[in-house]
């Protein structure tokens, strides 16, 4: 990785658009991993000779893989299942902070396809922020330290621009996701045609009111038949996934609650 970083910082030499589409590539690569950190030294280390234009090519490439992703989910969004496009939807503004990481369950699920898409589109936005004059004093921040760049507005565009063909390739390239999606549309579209509500049903629900060390005089161990009214008491450990088991002895658990 030295030797990549050492090669970053020769390109500074040369191109403005290389190394910005260079660093920017970088960027999109691996999404937080060891490309990406060292194309992030690299920049970092340019910051520190007084050489900010890398600087924003790091930010805004890495900015524009979770943006991309969310782009896609609008232009193909048959293509996208319900879990997908909810981890697009939080991936979005993790983007606009300039957190990379929130697309790593594309990148690990589809790699050939996303990677590339996501590398073209870094790449592009990087190297136009560059080629452009922006700079960036700030290492990080995201669209919160846009305002502080030399060229801002160009760094808004190249984002754009950066995020737009990520998410266009990568909505062009994607087969159909078909994992749970039928059953996922169902289950969402049953909870939207219901209509009623617990207190329709007689239902209540209380929480917080009821504290165990708080209420002893009410928790018992056995069923007292015609005494007092009982209820079953619902422990944590009764709860299990898609079931409740009742009752579950366990020492200083009681079974019911007075119900007062």
């Amino acid at each position: 990785m030295n030797s990549l970083q050492a090669w970053i910082m020769s390109l500074n030499s040369g191109s403005k658009f290389v190394i910005g589409a260079v660093i920017g590539a970088c960027m999109g690569f691996d999404m937080g991993g060891p490309v990406n950190k060292t194309a992030s030294m690299a920049a970092n280390g340019l910051g520190a000779d007084g050489i900010y234009g890398p600087m924003s090519a790091k930010i805004i490439g890495g900015m524009t893989p979770p943006i991309g992703v969310f782009v896609s989910t609008l232009i193909a969004p048959k293509k996208f299942s319900i879990v997908e496009k909810e981890t697009a939807k939080t991936a979005f503004p993790m983007g606009l902070a300039f957190i990379t990481e929130g697309v790593l369950p594309f990148a690990a699920a589809d790699p050939a396809r996303f990677i590339p898409a996501s590398m073209i589109g870094s790449g592009l936005a990087g190297g136009l922020a560059v080629a452009m004059g922006v700079e960036s004093v700030a290492g990080h921040g995201g669209i919160f330290v846009f305002p502080l760049m030399v060229n801002p507005m160009w760094a808004l565009i190249a984002l754009v621009a950066g995020s737009v063909a990520t998410g266009v390739i990568y909505a062009v390239i994607k087969p159909t996701s078909t994992e749970g999606s039928g059953l996922e549309e169902e289950i969402i579209d049953l909870f939207r045609s219901w209509n009623g509500s617990l207190n329709k049903y007689n239902i209540q629900i209380s929480t917080g009111p009821v504290v165990a060390f708080r209420a002893p005089e009410y928790i018992r161990e056995i069923y007292e038949n015609g005494t007092v009214f009982l209820a079953p008491l619902i422990w944590l450990h009764n709860v299990h996934k898609m079931n409740i088991s009742w009752p579950v002895n366990k020492p200083n658990k009681g079974q019911y609650i007075q119900i007062c």
